[in-house]
């Protein structure tokens, strides 16, 4: 953090050698607002609320400005306040701030118009007593930083006047701020998410861990993990001390494997790369490999094929078998392979802080996302007891297979769509052709690779087997990568109705004529986004919703890699999708939960955009 800090005040230093006191300040204009002009003393509400204060500050287009105390992230603005005697002042909100690129130093500031609310507060056992007609003044004196291609510091002093009354009398901006104030109590019932990230590094490896957890739930992980529990079911009996083990070794599988994706994710943005969570689902490489792979496990989960004992039984082995381990850490580097690109509740949130923070914190995030995803087995490998609860080995472990073997061919169904909307029918063509040979290579598998062939027939099903995959596989996804450099995408989400292609000269504009703005970041390979789009979204009612309050509607599609997209996420403290985001004219905003329902929509746009 000082090296952060000092490095950011250094450029600002040399800046401020370039930037003109006088011209340069005109490009900031702070008022201090209040709902009323005139107050009644008598007529304090039980808590003492006064009238309210607001503290408008606007930057013209381009400028950005933070508070000369900024280099210690996210501290309040600090006002010095002259209070008239009996006094004091408490801040309702302050409005999060964004992060900015200062000339290549990340920095936390506001721009556009922001307006800071306060509360005048009388202490009620102060002696002072104020007569009628007599007048209340109240000064602040603000200190700020104005940034753009230079950076300058200033300094300004605004003042208000109350004049004391037999009754309340509002101001112009009455119905402007205590609309604010409105805005900020719905806030209040924000999401568990928010709430976590909000409580620093404690609420931040809460929600890494119970976003792992979740990813245990995620349709695509959900038939990886069937190996693991059928391991446990047949061994419920076993040794416990080499139950353990194997838990162990399922844990360390998962965690490492989080752990060298965060390495590979940090790595590729050092380098430049504008990369975020789920990054690997933007490479034809891996939704290639990864699209062979949940055909060859549902395959082989619906009985087409067996290798051994099975796939299913990687990793339940004999634990009295010591080699057997490394199944078990096999099995929980595979569900780490399916299950991070997932973009479950919590992750997207807490992944885009573990990439601002410092590389060890980062990790070690990253780490207890791994851990949280492998906890429940290894909880159930630890404490022998709850054992008890998994149901008892027999015939409907087959049928159970065979459901997480159809739930893998539609998620690889689904990733073959994502193909399509990623590069169009070219893209499917290839990969329907890679898919032509598994089902040849699984053909030869299911015909000589049974046990009941002799060895050597049974080696040679599996060489050609893998031949078939590996060699069509490798040209296969040149070609489609090809595709992906060559942008052919068709961009259909662009055109549904009244949703519009995103850009940040789009969204300004429409703020600036006075309309409000819904900004979906979304991505076809997102589960949740796809499922909020059908289920909220997408729906007549919803659109209602929309056109009733003025709201352009604007779509950020993250399919294919969009450095543009990705600094809009990361300025929001985002590293992936979905990020829904509310935007009112006057600079207000809402990020709204990942999981998006009717009334959930209904009651942020009420709260942002309702007329008192």
């Amino acid at each position: 953090m000082l090296i952060w800090s000092f490095g950011l005040f250094l450029f600002i230093g040399q800046s401020l050698a370039l930037a003109e006191n006088t011209s340069e300040a005109k490009a900031i204009t702070i008022q201090l607002l209040s709902d009323k002009v005139e107050i009644a003393l008598g007529n304090e509400s039980a808590s003492g609320d006064g009238p309210l204060i607001g503290v408008q500050i606007e930057a013209e287009a381009g400028w950005h400005f933070y508070w000369a105390g900024i280099g210690t992230e996210l501290l309040e603005p600090t006002l010095s306040w002259n209070l008239p005697e009996g006094y004091r002042v408490e801040a309702v909100n302050h409005p999060e701030p964004r992060l900015f690129d200062y000339g290549g130093f990340m920095g936390y500031g506001y721009d556009g118009q922001t307006v800071f609310l306060y509360r005048l507060i009388r202490d009620k056992e102060s002696p002072m007593e104020y007569a009628l007609g007599e007048a209340l003044e109240v000064s602040a004196k603000i200190d700020w930083i104005l940034c753009k291609d230079v950076c300058i510091f200033g300094s300004e002093s605004v003042s208000f006047k109350w004049r004391i009354s037999e009754m309340d009398k509002a101001t112009g901006a009455s119905e402007y701020l205590n609309g604010l104030l409105k805005r900020v109590v719905s806030k209040e019932n924000q999401s568990l998410e928010n709430r976590f990230l909000e409580m620093g590094i404690l609420g931040w490896f809460i929600a890494a861990f119970l976003g792992g957890a979740i990813l245990n739930l995620m349709p695509c992980v959900l038939p990886v993990l069937s190996i693991k529990v059928f391991s446990l079911i047949d061994h419920a009996g076993g040794d416990s001390s080499k139950r353990f083990v194997h838990g162990l070794m399922y844990t360390l599988g998962v965690i490492l494997s989080f752990v060298v994706l965060a390495i590979v994710l940090m790595g590729l943005r050092s380098l430049g790369e504008e990369v975020g969570w789920g990054f690997q689902l933007q490479d034809p490489f891996f939704i290639t490999f990864l699209i062979i792979l949940f055909f060859i496990l549902g395959l082989n989960m619906l009985g087409v094929y067996e290798i051994g004992s099975s796939l299913a039984r990687l990793s339940n082995a004999s634990v009295s078998n010591r080699s057997d381990w490394v199944g078990s850490f096999a099995t929980g580097v595979l569900a780490a392979v399916v299950g991070a690109p997932c973009v479950g509740p919590f992750i997207g949130g807490v992944s885009g802080i573990a990439l601002q923070v410092n590389t060890g914190l980062g990790i070690l995030i990253f780490a207890l996302i791994g851990l949280g995803m492998a906890f429940p087995f290894l909880l159930l490998s630890w404490v022998p007891g709850l054992l008890k609860f998994l149901p008892k080995p027999g015939e409907w472990m087959v049928r159970f297979r065979q459901v997480m073997g159809v739930l893998l061919i539609v998620s690889t169904a689904f990733l073959v769509w994502v193909v399509d909307q990623s590069v169009g029918v070219d893209g499917v063509l290839l990969i329907l052709l890679i898919l032509v040979f598994v089902l040849l290579a699984s053909y030869l598998l299911g015909r000589w690779g049974r046990v009941s062939e002799s060895k050597e027939v049974r080696k040679r099903a599996k060489l050609v087997s893998l031949i078939l995959i590996l060699v069509p596989g490798f040209f296969v996804s040149q070609h489609l990568a090809q595709l992906y450099d060559e942008g052919r995408i068709e961009a259909k989400s662009f055109q549904e109705g009244s949703w519009e292609k995103w850009s940040e000269e789009s969204v300004r504009g429409a703020l600036e004529s006075g309309q409000g703005v819904f900004i979906d970041f979304t991505a076809s390979w997102c589960l949740i986004c796809q499922s909020n789009k059908v289920l909220v979204l997408r729906k007549e009612k919803t659109e209602s919703l929309f056109e009733r309050y003025g709201i352009r509607l604007f779509v950020a599609d993250w399919t294919l890699k969009d450095p543009k997209i990705t600094r809009a996420l990361e300025s929001y403290g985002r590293s992936g999708v979905p990020l829904y985001v509310l935007k009112a004219p006057d600079g207000t905003e809402q990020i709204l939960p990942q999981n998006l329902s009717y009334s959930l929509l209904e009651d942020a746009i009420e709260g942002l955009f309702s007329e008192e």
